[in-house]
This record gives C-alpha cells, structure tokens and sequence, in this order.
C-alpha cells in the first residue's frame, strides 16, 4: 500500500545579492543522530535549490516527551565569494558559526517565521566555536550555564590558575551552551565535545515538538533565513589611456544623477595615471543591479548635456574588496579598473 505523507515544513534560505533572492549554493546535510530521528518520525527530506522541505507520514509523530531530542541541519556554501558579497560584521569563518534553531521565531505571516530577530542575519546569529573547555573571565560562582532550552549544566571546574576560570562538561551532546553571568550578561558558544570536528558554515537546530505546535496551530509552516549584501564604497580606476585626454568626466547613472565624486587624478603603480572616481555613498554588491552607471564628459555642470564616453561600466564585483589601510574605519572599498 502506497504510504502517505504530509508536507509539514519548507526551510528557506534567502539572500538579498542574488536576483530572485534565492540562496541557492546552501548546502545541506545532517549526521547520525539526526538521521536516526528522521527515522523515528518518519520524516522524509525533499531539497530544492536554496532550502529543502520536510514531509511525514503522521505530524503527530513529532510529539515527544523528550524535549532535548532535535534535528540538526547542518549547512555549507558552494560559493567561495560567500563570505565578500554578504553584510557580515565581525564573522570569523575559521571559528564561528550560524546558528538558528525554531524556539522562538519571528512571525511575518501566520505561516511564515523567521528564525532570526533582525530583518536579515545578524551578529546575534553568530556563536564561537568552542571544543572541550570553556574559558571564562568570571570568578566560580559568577557564570551558570544552560543549554539552548534553559535547562542548566552542571561542569566541572578544570585546573586554571587565575584570572580566568575553565570549565568542562562530561557526556554533553553537541549544541548550544548559553553562559549567563552574574551581571545577567549571556553569551552563547557552541560546543563540540571533540577536538577534531568538521566544521559547517552553521547550524540549523528544530525542535519537533515546536514544529508539531506551530503546525498544529497554522498547518504548513514556512522557515526563512534571510541574509543581506554588502554594501560598500565603489571606486572606479579609469586607467586606459584612451581616456586620459578627457577633461571634464563624469559618473552618472539612469536618472542623469552624478552619485559619484568628481575625478581624481592619481598616479598607480609604475607611473600609470588613472581618474579616480569613488561613490558619494555606499552601494550594494548584487549578482544583477537595479541601476547602471555611464561615463560621460559632461558638457555643462548640470549634467543634462554630455557625451557618452562608456554606455554602461562594469559593476562592483565581490572577487574585489579592500579595507582603507590608511583609515581606521570599518569602511570597504569595490575597486574596478576600465
């Protein structure tokens, strides 16, 4: 007898650089335990391009007297410009992670849920990675520590002299540990347990019971992570020298709107002169652009009469980022060079 199933939950990934906003190099993947339990609710997984969808044949399977039980997603980005086209403050691809779990999410629709408190993801979403030991500055007694449900954790205290204080836990699964301190100051690490530990791009954590309620309450139900494009200042080097005999260039775009400075002159490696131009403003890096910029030599300050030196100049590009060496900014430059 053919067996039916109930499409209970769509996870998807979004991402404001691409053109239809789908994240589509996500990768997904879950181990041992994980697909132990997917056996247990007799859930079946469906990817599609940027997320996947998860189908049962009995939603009520999900219920479980067992609140720690969870399905662990864990994800990975084909792209390697991932980390250069992506509004990511601060995120250390070496040790830290995303992680996203379904405990409290942020409804935009009665079956839409967001699994992040910002628009898009933020450094809220962002955990460090930590192994066996969790070092703190605290004196004992000063930090307590939970997992991601609030059910607190017992370590013991390693042998540390001062300042800092370690501490490890015995037979503690994988996941989230959130270290409250007496300030009521929290932090969230995720702890591995091993040393040795293949690390993804982040983690996506569902409790089934949650699911189970929130489908219960509203059927279906869409998760959405949503992540934003860099924004940065863009500077065009106009080094061919065909263009070096112009006088009065311009950068405008659809509107005939000058969003760029006026050029200047700059002297580039091995005595290659160049007109420099740099945004009013920072742009966005995106896979397609919503406006197009033209070079001109504008005949009037205006800029209603000109030229047309260049129809269309190429867009910032992610493979191309710098930071101002010169400035203690946070600021990030697009460089491209016609």
């Amino acid at each position: 007898m053919k067996q039916s199933f109930t499409h209970i939950l769509t996870v998807q990934f979004d991402h404001s650089y691409f053109h239809d906003n789908k994240f589509k190099p996500i990768q997904i993947s879950y181990e041992a335990p994980t697909s132990q339990l997917l056996k247990n609710y007799e859930i079946i997984i469906k990817p599609f391009p940027g997320g996947f969808h998860l189908l049962t044949t009995d939603p009520d399977l999900l219920q479980s007297d067992n609140e720690s039980a969870s399905l662990k997603f864990r994800f990975t980005c084909s792209d390697a410009y991932f980390i250069n086209y992506s509004d990511l403050p601060r995120f250390d691809l070496r040790n830290h992670l995303f992680y996203f779990n379904n405990l409290a999410p942020h409804l935009e629709t009665p079956d839409t849920l967001f699994l992040h408190a910002e628009k898009y993801v933020s450094i809220n979403d962002i955990v460090v990675i930590t192994s066996q030991t969790i070092q703190t500055k605290e004196k004992e007694g000063e930090v307590s520590f939970q997992d991601v449900r609030g059910t607190p954790l017992a370590p013991w205290r390693s042998n540390q002299s001062p300042p800092g204080t370690a501490y490890q836990f015995t037979d503690l699964p994988e996941g989230v540990i959130r270290m409250r301190l007496k300030s009521n100051e929290e932090h969230k690490v995720y702890y591995t347990g091993e040393a040795m530990w293949k690390k993804p791009l982040g983690i996506l954590e569902i409790f089934p019971d949650e699911l189970h309620k929130q489908f219960a309450k509203n059927g279906k139900i869409n998760y959405v992570i949503q992540f934003n494009n860099r924004s940065t200042v863009w500077k065009y080097f106009i080094v061919n020298p065909v263009y070096q005999k112009f006088q009065n260039l311009a950068i405008i775009n659809k509107k005939k709107e000058q969003v760029f400075n006026d050029p200047q002159k700059q002297t580039l490696h091995e005595n290659t002169e160049a007109w420099v131009f740099e945004s009013k403003e920072k742009l966005p890096i995106a896979e397609l652009q919503d406006d197009s910029f033209q070079l001109i030599e504008a005949e009037e300050p205006t800029l209603k009469k000109g030229r047309i030196v260049i129809k269309r100049l190429r867009n910032a590009s992610p493979d191309f980022i710098y930071n101002d060496e010169k400035q203690l900014t946070e600021i990030q430059y697009s460089h491209i060079y016609i």
